[in-house]
């Protein structure tokens, strides 16, 4: 098999296990959002850097110039399946006392915030 159809699957396989470690070893007494907002900044320097590095052709704002609504919706569904994992490692009592502080304006904000 040659490298070219390896690495993708090595890179891929890398993220899950990176992935898996680091939502276990993230304070539990830390609010998701604010791990959340941390992982996003990181993640976009991470690609910006990447972006200049490899591509050697237009600027990075002038690709800009070709976004649809695909980013900005996949950035709502990437908060909601957050969302969805976190709840997954809560305890009975811990998923009743989310309940109850709930705020339905609250979240749409965040998810209309995160996917801008």
């Amino acid at each position: 098999m040659k490298l070219t159809m390896l690495w993708p699957i090595m890179l891929a396989v890398g993220a899950d296990i990176a992935y898996q470690i680091c939502a276990k070893s993230t304070p539990e007494k830390m609010n998701p959002l604010a791990a959340l907002a941390v992982t996003y900044v990181v993640s976009a320097v991470t690609a910006v850097a990447a972006y200049l590095v490899l591509h050697r052709g237009t600027g990075l704002m002038q690709e800009y110039t070709h976004l649809n609504w695909a980013p900005f919706v996949l950035g709502i569904a990437l908060v909601g399946l957050a969302g969805k994992f976190k709840e997954g490692e809560l305890t009975e009592e811990q998923k009743k006392a989310a309940v109850a502080e709930f705020d339905f304006r609250k979240g749409m904000l965040v998810a209309l915030f995160s996917g801008i």
